[in-house]
């Protein structure tokens, strides 16, 4: 289930339903995941909450490198950098 409200909050942003994908977000349970943060800064960026956004970016970033997984480090490095 975790995996399939990633995907839909990912499908439905893209669409711009911005309220459902928000309604999504608030169905995970863990806020301070990296897969919520990252999905919560794109949003936060979507509805122009730039400060928010940074914030949610930053600290997925610190996710990604406590996690020394290369991939979501280089995710969240490329996120931050265009959100910048």
């Amino acid at each position: 289930k975790y995996i399939t409200l990633l995907q839909q909050f990912d499908a439905v942003i893209e669409l711009g339903n911005f309220s459902w994908a928000a309604s999504i977000l608030n169905q995970l349970k863990d806020k301070k995941a990296f897969e919520y943060l990252i999905r919560y800064a794109k949003l936060q960026d979507h509805l122009g909450n730039s400060e928010e956004t940074l914030k949610a970016m930053e600290q997925a970033l610190l996710k990604a490198e406590e996690s020394k997984n290369d991939q979501l480090l280089l995710w969240a490095q490329s996120n931050l950098a265009d959100m910048y």
